[in-house]
């Protein structure tokens, strides 16, 4: 067999967009309109050992164009929010990929917007002001990457 010039030459093939990613960190998305607590969270959740990559998003129309186009291990919602709310969102996380664990952030004392959150799909919620130990157990609990598999 014979290998001619141009075959010899040939860099080798660039891996697909879409290849395995071999980072082992947890990529989480965190969905509030305050920029000082999006500051705050992706800061914090950053310093904690190098797990995890954070990604904020201000606006829930925001953080639905971030899921699509590549999808968080984790999505930390605010629920009230102007425009979209943190519920419209989940509900429409809940279309794009069911299998997206949400943790609903609300200053709302209204049990009833917590029981509707956990009705819509989401895993849990966490009351605001945040108390950052508890937000840490949270996601340590539901931040896992997708087991291997295939749905091909």
């Amino acid at each position: 067999m014979f290998i001619t010039r141009h075959e010899a030459t040939r860099e080798p093939p660039i891996p697909a967009r879409n290849s395995p990613v071999t980072d082992e960190r947890i990529r989480i998305l965190v969905v509030d309109d305050d920029p000082e607590l999006l500051d705050t969270l992706r800061e914090y959740l950053e310093t904690l050992g190098n797990r995890y990559i954070v990604e904020t998003a201000a606006r829930g129309s925001e953080a639905l164009w971030m899921v699509a186009r590549a999808r968080p291990d984790l999505v930390i919602l605010d629920v009230e929010m102007p425009g979209m709310s943190g519920v419209q969102v989940l509900a429409s996380l809940r279309a794009l990929d069911p299998t997206i664990p949400v943790i609903m952030l609300t200053a709302n004392t209204d049990g009833s917007v917590a029981g509707e959150t956990l009705k819509l799909g989401a895993v849990s919620y966490a009351p605001k002001p945040l108390n950052l130990k508890y937000l840490d157990h949270l996601v340590a609990t539901f931040a896992t990457k997708p087991r291997g598999g295939s749905s091909a």
